[in-house]
């Protein structure tokens, strides 16, 4: 399961989310951008800094409570004596997160992740595909979505049974706010692996935006 929330669901929804409760007033979201560029260089401490800072420049706001919490969930090693803690800290982040905004999708996809134990397995990359998604996520990082993109494809072309490519390939259409593109990628990996639950998920939110209520 993909431990990518903070770029592939927050950044993208915050560029578009209009919900009052969701969305950060101007100085919050410049320390949130701060944050995820701070993640992006692997400055963990830093960017945990800047969305707290975030959450006291608009404490009306839910999306850098969810910011942190996806930061901690990430960083939560999957068991061990800081396991417990760390998913404590992060449901309680989540929990902040929406009472404020009950329907921030990043707090609501965190909240199922931490619940869903047992997640159904995913068909893991091949040889030949591994290295060309490790190549995606990281440009995905950078923000560099057209070559991100490029790699997603190449690695689903590589191994036509690996979803999770053309779901994050979707991602990057997201961020643009080109959602006919990122419905065909997510319903590719929908069609490809139907238990990968965040292809449908993505899939939803891609259709909202389009404006197709029922078809969500």
């Amino acid at each position: 399961m993909r431990k990518h929330i903070l770029a592939a669901s927050l950044a993208l929804l915050l560029c578009t989310a209009a919900h009052a409760g969701f969305t950060p007033n101007p100085a919050a979201k410049a320390l949130m951008d701060e944050g995820w560029a701070a993640k992006a260089a692997q400055h963990y401490q830093e960017a945990a800094d800047k969305f707290s800072a975030a959450a006291k420049a608009d404490p009306q706001a839910s999306a850098p409570l969810s910011a942190l919490a996806a930061l901690v969930f990430n960083l939560t090693p999957g068991d061990g004596p800081k396991a417990e803690s760390g998913r404590k800290q992060v449901r309680f982040l989540v929990q902040r997160a929406l009472a404020l905004a009950p329907f921030d999708p990043v707090a609501q996809e965190i909240l199922r992740l931490l619940d869903d134990v047992t997640p159904a397995p995913l068909h893991l990359a091949t040889p030949a595909a591994a290295p060309l998604f490790a190549e995606a996520e990281a440009l995905f990082e950078k923000r560099d979505y057209d070559a991100a993109v490029a790699k997603y494809e190449a690695a689903a072309a590589a191994d036509p049974l690996l979803s999770r490519a053309w779901v994050y390939a979707g991602d990057c259409f997201f961020m643009r706010e080109q959602y006919v593109e990122a419905e065909r990628r997510y319903r590719k990996g929908a069609e490809i692996e139907p238990l990968n639950s965040q292809a449908w998920r993505f899939l939803s939110d891609a259709l909202l935006k389009q404006g197709k209520g029922q078809a969500a």
